[in-house]
């Protein structure tokens, strides 16, 4: 196996791998699915796009509650470890004390609002 032309020249530019070829050759160092940050954009706006379509039809608040248990579910994946974000150029940051903070306030806030909607599913069919 012959070295690449760039592996010769110790003053060449180095050659970035991007996210496919990365990911193709199996490196431990890509953060998992669920720990991705582009999960969490994905289910926050659904989230919101289910809180305004809350009273559209009846069947708006089984999609609101499944989207608000998303978001709790997100919210514990958060504390218990890092979510990594993507930045343009590729390289991945991982989530700081605020994030922490944050999913904390979001989880508390959520459950207490799906218990809030549970209790007025029941109300509403008694």
């Amino acid at each position: 196996m012959t070295p690449e032309p760039s592996d010769l020249n110790p003053y060449a530019a180095p050659r970035t791998e991007t996210y496919s070829q990365v990911r193709a050759a199996g490196h431990a160092e890509l953060p998992s699915w669920y720990r991705r940050g582009s999960l969490f954009s994905v289910v926050g706006y659904a989230h919101f796009a289910a809180l305004l379509l809350i009273d559209a039809t009846p069947w708006s608040y089984l999609l609101f509650l499944t989207t608000a248990n998303l978001v709790v579910v997100l919210c514990v994946i958060a504390l218990t470890g890092p979510v990594y974000f993507r930045d343009r150029d590729g390289t991945w940051w991982k989530s700081g004390w605020a994030d922490t903070i944050a999913a904390v306030v979001i989880g508390l806030f959520h459950v207490a609002l799906i218990a809030i909607y549970v209790l007025r599913l029941f109300e509403a069919y008694r």
